[in-house]
């Protein structure tokens, strides 16, 4: 006779030989149609609802569902409409349209503090940072090259002017600035001087208006308005090569390559996924697509999650991509704001450009060693070293005093020279008293023994 067990609501075929769930069930660790997540449980107030849905304030990954916070920590006000942002160390680097160009200490991400700016050529759109050196895509200034040595005294020390188009997005990479030119194609400039210098190399003719650009080794990946995403030989700059092109029905805006794929943010149309292996095919047609809210604008990838700035709907999406060739939404980071046109994430954090709005700083998870001390946490001064007062579990180690967030320590132990001051102090002191001990008493007053 066929039996049947039930696990939850979950239907099992034991006489089937090998158990086959033909049914699937909220909480089986497994996400299924219909489901945002599934971390194995039906709790609730732990990212992953009891009806398996994302709860706001979290992002979840993988199966079973991983969750972890997404907050708001910081805001960088900026000089005027930000549309780009690149980290490098404990600053930030804003493309601020008709300011130029914001340098921003973010060392405390609860505390963003501007350091300088700097004039550019043209309008600040987009902006990358390699080494000593930014540099921005001014709009119809060109190229602009920037000397960052010392963040709080930035300078333009060498400018390109644009050889066609309007320079919107940028990548620098292995000694080259690729310059997503609208109209203009794909230009490519030699930035190796390591004096701070530009010399354009070439051209690469797009199919449509060049929005977005990544590059990686001998290829540029390119996000051509309504023609999709584009690949080009640039082995030699001067005689660029068009390898492939895959059109997606949709408007290409901003394009970022991981792990041997492209991932393309595409306006109205949401998140396309394409196999680039080998490196000069884009695969004909995308391998999975998710859905966004509104205007999918320019996208990055770090770890398992693809992030999103959502232009319309001013706000930061993020879907899991942990499973290759794949996509899933994951959560959301909703700032309320206009639009949200460009973004850059650094270890936890998402630098989210939001025009008139500055910078938002957004943490993903909670971690020793971000900076911010969170419950459980004694200190968090930005690393996971021990030996320096805060240990790799954020506990202020023996013999130590921590303050401040990010934490300063303090050795509580006297250092050689406060050893040394102290013997002095003690030498100088015993001295005191031994000159004391041997100064000789004064002479009694006679008596006379006739009153």
């Amino acid at each position: 006779m066929t039996r049947l067990t039930f696990v939850r609501t979950v239907v099992v075929c034991l006489a089937c030989g090998r158990g086959i769930a033909y049914a699937q069930t909220c909480g089986d660790g497994v996400v299924g149609s219909g489901e945002q997540c599934d971390d194995g449980n039906i709790v609730a107030d732990d990212g992953c609802s009891p009806v398996c849905a994302v709860a706001p304030g979290f992002v979840c990954t993988g199966q079973p569902s991983f969750c972890t916070t997404i907050e708001l920590v910081g805001r960088c006000e900026t000089s005027g409409y930000a549309n780009g942002v690149a980290i490098s160390g404990r600053h930030a680097y804003v493309s601020v349209m008709a300011a130029g160009l914001d340098v921003f200490d973010i060392w405390n991400p609860r505390s963003c503090r501007k350091v300088a700016s700097c004039a550019t050529s043209g309008l600040g759109y987009h902006v990358a940072v390699s080494g000593d050196y930014a540099y921005v895509a001014a709009y119809d200034g060109g190229l602009d090259v920037i000397d960052i040595s010392n963040p709080e005294s930035c300078s333009v020390v060498a400018n390109c002017p644009a050889v066609s188009g309007r320079y919107v997005h940028l990548v620098v990479s292995g000694g080259r600035a690729y310059i997503a030119a609208d109209m203009g194609g794909l230009h490519i400039f030699d930035v190796s001087n390591p004096e701070g210098s530009c010399q354009y190399l070439g051209a690469c003719a797009t199919s449509d208006d060049a929005f977005g650009v990544e590059a990686l080794n001998d290829y540029a990946y390119v996000a051509v308005d309504e023609a999709g995403l584009q690949v080009f030989d640039v082995s030699d700059p001067a005689s660029c090569v068009s390898e492939d092109l895959c059109d997606i029905g949709e408007r290409a805006s901003g394009v970022a390559v991981a792990n041997g794929y492209a991932y393309v943010a595409s306006g109205l149309g949401g998140l396309y996924t394409f196999d680039i292996t080998p490196a000069n095919s884009c695969g004909g047609s995308s391998v999975a697509h998710c859905d966004t809210i509104g205007w999918a604008d320019d996208i990055e990838v770090s770890g398992p999650y693809a992030y999103i700035a959502d232009h319309q709907a001013g706000e930061l999406q993020v879907f899991d991509i942990s499973t290759p060739g794949s996509c899933r939404w994951a959560g959301e980071y909703r700032s309320g704001v206009r639009s949200a046109d460009e973004l850059t994430v650094s270890a936890t954090y998402v630098y989210l450009a939001e025009r008139n709005d500055g910078v938002a700083i957004v943490r993903i998870g909670h971690t020793c060693g971000d900076r911010l001390i969170d419950a459980g946490e004694q200190c968090d001064d930005g690393n996971t070293a021990g030996g320096d007062g805060c240990s790799a579990l954020c506990t202020i180690e023996e013999h130590w005093e921590c303050s401040g967030e990010p934490s300063v320590c303090r050795s509580t132990i006297p250092t050689v020279s406060e050893w040394g001051l102290v013997a002095m102090t003690l030498l100088v002191l015993m001295a005191g008293t031994v000159v004391l001990a041997k100064r000789p008493a004064a002479p009694r007053r006679p008596t006379s023994k006739f009153i």
